[in-house]
């Protein structure tokens, strides 16, 4: 990702598991603690979903490369047995559209 910017965040989920309201623009209790970044260079979203702390607020400007937080076991996983620490990613298109698996791997290609 380039740098981009801070467009939802959820630091301070206590349980539960209500439906997801992301694709209405915010996270929901199911993802747990998040951050959800808006690239206007690659008309992306990128959300980072489960963390155990978030280091960034809606509205900031984030780097490539720059920490959001810590992956963890918040959500809906964290009543799951044998889920350990982790981070969900999901990327869409700015029109809502999910990647393709091949646009996946050129993406991550891309970086390495």
């Amino acid at each position: 990702m380039s740098s981009g910017v801070v467009v939802s965040v959820s630091a301070d989920w206590s349980g539960g598991d209500r439906p997801s309201q992301y694709r209405s623009g915010g996270l929901s209790p199911k993802a747990g603690n998040g951050a959800v970044v808006y690239s206007p260079d690659e008309r992306r979203y990128y959300a980072y979903f489960h963390m155990n702390d978030v280091d960034v607020r809606a509205g900031q400007i984030v780097e490539a490369g720059q920490s959001l937080g810590r992956g963890g076991n918040t959500g809906v996983n964290a009543r799951k047995r044998g889920h350990g620490g982790h981070v969900h990613v999901e990327i869409h298109d700015a029109d809502g559209s999910a990647l393709t698996s091949y646009a996946i791997r050129d993406l991550i290609l891309s970086i390495r």
